[in-house]
Formats: C-alpha cells, sequence, structure tokens
C-alpha cells in the first residue's frame, strides 16, 4: 500500500484492508487512518487467514520474479472466497533491472496469463500508458473454484 494514496481512495466506496511488507508504512497510515484495516503483509506468503472478495495491487508484483509471482497467485487463490477477484498492474516489457537496491521485473500479459492459470481465469488484460506510451498493464482475473 505505500503511502496508502489507492487505500484512501478505494476506501471511499469499499470495505477495503490495505497491506504493506513495511511496518513503517502501515504505521504511518495509522498515524493518519487510526481506524483503518491495515495488516504487515508479504506479497508472496501473504500470511494471513482472513478471506477477502478480491485483492489489488498497483504496481507492486513487479518486484516479485516469475517464481515468487507463481507462489503469490497460490497464495492469492487461498486467501480469496468463491469467484474471488484480483486486479494488478505490471510494468509491460521483458526481462528485470536493479534500482536503488531493489529489482524490477517487467512482464508480458502471455507470461503473467500462464502463471495464474492454475488458479485463475483471466477476464480481462489492458495495456495502459503510465511514463511512456502503453507501457503498463493491468490483469483482471476470477479464482478457480476448487
Amino acid at each position: 500500500m505505500g503511502e496508502g494514496k489507492d487505500v484512501a481512495l478505494l476506501s471511499q466506496y469499499f470495505q477495503v484492508t490495505g497491506s504493506d511488507a513495511s511496518s513503517v508504512f502501515v504505521q504511518r497510515y495509522l498515524q493518519r487512518h487510526p481506524n483503518a484495516d491495515v495488516l504487515v503483509l508479504d506479497a508472496v506468503s501473504i500470511n494471513t487467514e482472513r478471506q477477502f472478495h478480491a485483492l489489488y495491487s498497483n504496481k507492486v508484483l513487479h518486484q516479485l520474479s516469475p517464481e515468487q509471482l507463481a507462489e503469490s497467485f497460490q497464495q492469492q487463490h487461498a486467501r480469496l472466497l468463491d469467484n474471488g477477484l484480483i486486479l494488478h498492474s505490471y510494468w509491460l516489457g521483458t526481462g528485470s533491472q536493479e534500482f536503488a537496491g531493489d529489482r524490477t521485473y517487467y512482464y508480458q500479459p502471455a507470461a503473467i496469463t500462464e502463471l495464474m492459470a492454475p488458479f485463475f481465469d483471466v477476464l480481462s488484460i489492458e495495456t495502459y500508458s503510465e511514463a511512456d506510451t502503453e507501457d503498463s498493464f493491468f490483469v483482471l482475473g476470477q479464482a478457480i473454484k476448487n
């Protein structure tokens, strides 16, 4: 959730639980929004027993390697209620690059679809422009029933 801009926006319309792997971000958000529902969670293991109707991330999962992303999709599926949805955005491209000690992975829609396939049906994939023309894409998926 980083600084929590998306959490604040989505909270106007939905019951939202924000999460970040950094307790610093979670604590900063709680200082400004003391009644917020926020958790310290790793995007790979998603170590919580809670269940959700939907999971959303905006340029978070690009920090995960393909192997970590596959594990994350499995864990996301386990945390969703029946027919749960995921909506995630990624940087469009191939390979990876390191910025200030953090690795960013670039993905193609086909690679994400393949990693999601055991757990989710892809409902929509759309490209969009963030920093450059069509440099990003989002994927909307629905959990496959067990």
